[in-house]
């Protein structure tokens, strides 16, 4: 062997170490992503066994509100209409009584 032949040699294998370690870098990464994306579908599946659970609860409330309500022969609308008048009570009456002292206030 001539050192022609061992300095391409040489050449050749100096040449591949840098692709070398740019492929052993990228399997490191995919191999480190594949392993976060399981643990994300292990989290996904566990949050949506939760989520149903959390459905059937609210389902169940929402029936017993909704027994409640035609219990009670109350409707969403006519609650708020009840809201409105006594609030709108409660302010007209203050009102009033604030010009009422008003008025003893200047008249006297």
């Amino acid at each position: 062997m001539t050192w022609e032949i061992a300095v391409g040699i040489f050449a050749l294998i100096a040449a591949f170490i840098p692709i070398l370690n740019v492929v052993v870098k990228v399997n490191k990464t995919l191999c480190s992503l594949e392993i976060v994306v399981k643990q994300i579908q292990e989290c996904i599946e566990e949050q949506s066994a939760k989520n149903g659970i959390f459905y059937t609860r609210l389902s169940e409330h929402e029936i017993r509100l909704t027994k409640i309500e035609d219990h009670l022969e109350i409707t969403p609308k006519s609650a708020w209409e009840e809201a409105w008048r006594l609030y709108f009570k409660k302010n007209f009456e203050n009102l009033s009584k604030d010009k009422k002292e008003k008025k003893n206030g200047e008249e006297s």
